[in-house]
């Protein structure tokens, strides 16, 4: 059973965590709550929760501090801050301090369910005995690096992120770019893993406050989790700074793509399907293609073109079939198979349902 603490002075947010904890999740319970941070660390000593979801600004201890202490008898346990102050000082203390995330308020149920189970996926990752672990296969990981030793300067950071309030990305895309040769020529390869993943939560909530995305499509369209799993797979600290690199010119391309008078990544996604929809195409295939997570493609398909994604790819399958079904002498298996339906009872049936009669007899009515 893995066990949820949550610190936060506001009632409403233990609240809404109690909630969530109880009517989601199976095998996780809630240890603790509190608004306090003295509170906090004694319930965490006490109670020993796997998963710690901490607000920053608290009675007593604050909460980077509270967090602070817990890590030294709890090392274990994944720490997530949840806060309402932008501040870029905390984030990095956050950062530095091993927290899994650092996520902005107000968060609604689907991000503390996402977290929850980001958070226990870290819990269960660490609890693998080490007999199944092979040291080769799984390198020890070490504590995050409290500082750097002057080796990056700030100050590049601070152009870099100066650079995309200003919207000048190109700049920012050769700054990110000089940073990471830095790091890789001064860095060892574990600190090139925790910077890279360090400078990946900064970058994307410079993004949040500054491009100004609802947070619902920001969560959509970044997919902050899986950056930062891509993170975590990567092979090699080098690995994992040219997958820094990567992800942050899909962003670059996102708020491009949202300022430019050319064509934008729903339309493009459009266009994808009516040059391919005769093929084996998928909603992932085509997210992928215009650059969208397949979750922001499928809700913003619709509201834009009046039908979902798998309805306007039938009906351009069923538009052209109905053109080969007038003009063609091809029978009917070989046009579902050209049009994109590997089944043809299947097509039939799709068929019907559209125009309420078989494909042959609309042949012979046309």
């Amino acid at each position: 059973m893995c066990r949820v603490m949550v610190v936060d002075d506001e009632p409403l947010v233990r609240d809404a965590v109690a909630h969530v904890v109880s009517s989601e999740f199976e095998n996780i319970e809630l240890a603790a709550s509190t608004g306090s941070g003295d509170e906090a660390v004694e319930l965490a000593s006490r109670e020993r929760p796997d998963i710690i979801l901490m607000d920053i600004r608290l009675d007593g201890r604050g909460g980077l501090k509270a967090l602070k202490e817990i890590k030294e008898f709890l090392p274990g346990a994944a720490m997530v801050v949840i806060s309402a102050y932008d501040n870029f000082s905390y984030a990095r203390q956050a950062i530095r301090l091993g927290v899994l995330d650092y996520l902005l308020k107000p968060v609604n149920k689907q991000d503390i369910v996402d977290i929850i189970n980001n958070a226990r996926l870290q819990v269960e990752s660490r609890s693998v005995p080490p007999a199944v672990k092979s040291s080769a296969d799984n390198p020890a990981k070490s504590e995050p690096p409290t500082d750097y030793d002057g080796r990056i300067p700030l100050d590049r950071e601070k152009e870099l992120l100066d650079y995309m309030e200003m919207e000048n990305y190109f700049q920012a895309a050769e700054k990110l770019e000089q940073i990471c040769e830095e790091v890789d020529e001064r860095f060892t390869d574990e600190e090139k893993r925790h910077y890279s993943r360090e400078l990946l939560i900064v970058i994307m909530r410079q993004i949040f406050t500054s491009a100004g995305l609802e947070k619902l499509e920001f969560t959509e369209r970044f997919d902050r989790s899986g950056f930062l799993a891509d993170l975590e797979a990567a092979k090699s600290g080098s690995k994992a700074l040219q997958v820094l690199q990567e992800h942050f010119r899909r962003m670059l391309n996102f708020l491009l793509d949202d300022k430019s008078d050319g064509e934008k990544p729903l339309e493009r996604a459009r266009r994808y399907l009516e040059e391919n929809y005769d093929g084996a195409i998928s909603l992932d295939e085509v997210a992928a293609e215009a650059g969208l997570s397949p979750s922001y493609l499928s809700r913003s398909f619709k509201q834009r073109y009046g039908l979902s994604f798998s309805e306007y790819l039938n009906r351009l399958r069923l538009d052209e079939a109905r053109r080969l079904l007038r003009s063609s002498r091809k029978n009917v298996g070989e046009i579902a198979r050209e049009v994109g339906f590997n089944d043809s009872n299947y097509f039939s049936r799709v068929f019907k349902q559209e125009e309420g009669i078989p494909p042959s007899q609309y042949r012979r009515q046309s």
